[in-house]
């Protein structure tokens, strides 16, 4: 979104939007196409992802991004692991409980 400040310069803009997470699983967002995902975190012992996005737009292509959280030491077949995007990793309850958000991407041919 572009902006006219009030000295007459004009300026992109952006927002920083957050998202509740699942503790653990597959889950998915609908994000506008420009969105990009900055850090997940715990915020009050409660697991978060930050993201950059411009300002709501009538016109945004809406995607459907699938993410998956996994605890340390969770078993994951390692096949699964190639189309997996690292985000962040975050503790719960003063670092006793440790996650891994990834983000999993189309398979080559698939994309949305």
């Amino acid at each position: 979104m572009w902006k006219t400040k009030a000295d007459g310069n004009v300026v992109n803009c952006w927002v920083i939007w957050k998202y509740p997470l699942p503790v653990t699983g597959d889950f998915y967002l609908d994000l506008p196409a420009n969105t990009e995902i900055l850090s997940a975190q715990a915020q009050q012992d409660k697991p978060q992802m930050w993201v950059r996005r411009s300002p709501a737009d009538p016109d945004a292509r809406i995607i459907r991004r699938n993410f998956q959280i996994v605890a340390t030491g969770e078993e994951v077949e390692h096949s699964r692991f190639e189309h997996w995007n690292h985000i962040d990793t975050f503790q719960l309850l003063d670092g006793e409980l440790v996650f891994h958000l990834f983000e999993v991407l189309p398979l080559p041919g698939n994309a949305p």
